[in-house]
């Protein structure tokens, strides 16, 4: 073992000493500068060659000089002012990995080190696997639950579910900011418009309009046209119980073809075959005697002041015959008449 001089302070290590046990005074000064911790670095000079591998360990230095556990010292311990120092980040990783049992991810401020871990967040929205890093890379896991519905303010539109098939529309105050409107109505409906500050809704078309006024045309040939005396010509047939055909006017047509027609009396519109009751609505006599092709209108007679029993007209159809005698000739002509009537319920 090296020697003390006395009152000088000063250690002088022995030859070969390879374990510097002793603690320094205060203010002593060891004067060998050669690493004597055996082996072929033996008594050489450290300024020319360094410290041999594993040539100066823990054990090897007193408490003063560094913490023969973990080779780190602290400068604020009275007594250990001259420890080794470890500075920055590593000695916080030291510390931090000291703690026992500590796991996390390290977070740096400078040279502080923080050890962190993964939290799920407050509303259960996000969750993580590994949120310490230790058995895997830490995976967040997203609870859709847990975030809807996204709310208008934050770019979603506060709702979760719509309606399958119904029609979205903007919302207002009171009714957020998307709505639907009920149902998808049926087929042949439209989207009608509620009104301002309404939804539309499916609504039907009106009902067609009743028909007040129908036509009804048919042709007649020479021979047919020569026979209404005998033989009158179904126009409209009965309309049913409690029903009468009112004509209201009527258009007639001659089509002249190898001869004109003759003679004959007015043409006219009776209820049924029985030609019981004449209608107000017929052509004059000799109305159909032309040599040429043309329209003809009817004439109007005077309403019966007696009036017609409703047995001679509902419920019948409504013929074209002559007042008396039948025309004569026509050759290969034709006669069109068309009648515009009106159905009433008695």
């Amino acid at each position: 073992m090296g020697t003390f001089t006395p009152n000088i302070g000063l250690y002088i290590p022995a030859a070969g000493e390879t374990n510097y046990s002793d603690a320094f005074a205060a203010g002593m000064m060891n004067l060998d500068s050669h690493d004597h911790s055996g082996g072929p670095n033996k008594g050489l000079p450290i300024s020319s060659t360094g410290l041999g591998n594993f040539s100066v360990t823990f054990e090897k230095l007193a408490a003063n000089v560094a913490d023969i556990t973990t080779g780190i010292g602290v400068n604020n311990t009275v007594g250990l002012q001259h420890q080794l120092q470890i500075l920055g980040v590593l000695r916080n990783l030291f510390t931090f990995a000291s703690t026992g049992g500590g796991t996390g991810i390290i977070a740096v401020n400078g040279s502080t080190v923080f050890g962190r871990t993964l939290q799920d967040s407050l509303d259960g929205s996000i969750t993580w696997t590994f949120p310490d890093g230790v058995g895997g890379n830490p995976l967040p896991a997203f609870n859709i639950a847990g975030i809807s519905p996204v709310p208008v303010a934050n770019g979603g539109t506060g709702k979760t579910i719509f309606n399958p098939w119904d029609i979205i529309c903007g919302g207002a105050t009171g009714t957020g900011p998307l709505q639907q409107v009920a149902g998808e109505g049926t087929i042949g409906q439209y989207l009608g418009s509620g009104g301002p500050g309404e939804l539309p809704v499916w609504s039907s078309f009106p009902a067609p309009v009743t028909q007040t006024v129908f036509q009804a045309t048919v042709t007649m040939s020479a021979a047919q046209f020569r026979a209404l005396s005998g033989t009158p010509v179904l126009i409209v047939a009965p309309q049913g119980a409690g029903k009468v055909i009112v004509p209201t006017t009527a258009i007639g047509k001659v089509n002249v073809g190898s001869s004109s027609f003759g003679g004959g009396s007015a043409v006219g519109f009776y209820y049924g075959v029985g030609l019981v009751a004449q209608s107000y609505v017929r052509f004059d006599s000799g109305t159909f005697d032309s040599s040429t092709s043309g329209y003809y209108q009817p004439t109007f007679s005077s309403p019966s002041s007696s009036g017609i029993d409703v047995a001679n007209m509902e419920n019948l159809g409504l013929y074209i015959s002559v007042n008396s005698s039948n025309f004569t000739g026509g050759g290969t002509s034709t006669v069109v008449i068309t009648v515009f009537y009106s159905v009433i319920q008695i």
